[in-house]
């Protein structure tokens, strides 16, 4: 089976150099602006820039929150981005 990645465009990071890197991988991915439970995949990338407080703003204005939490917690779905290296986005989750 091919492992689909999923990339959550938030506006907060480069996805053009994003997909490029990742084109010329190869890999299998999908662009996703909103969420949907509907999307088969295995990883997410979520890739992020700049504030904190407006990256977190986003999340859960555009409801990426409860999806990640669902993913990444409880289905244990790999999660790949500058965001979650902070202590703040990880206990969100906790």
């Amino acid at each position: 089976m091919t492992k689909k990645t999923i990339i959550i465009d938030s506006g907060l990071g480069n996805i053009n150099s994003l997909t490029n890197c990742i084109d010329s991988l190869e890999f299998k991915y999908e662009i996703v602006q909103s969420p949907n439970e509907n999307i088969i995949f295995d990883k997410i990338i979520f890739p992020g820039v700049g504030s904190y407080s407006h990256a977190m703003e986003s999340i859960i204005s555009k409801k990426w929150d409860n999806f990640i939490k669902k993913n990444v917690i409880e289905k244990k779905k790999t999660l790949s981005g500058n965001l979650y290296r902070n202590a703040n986005f990880i206990q969100l989750w906790l």
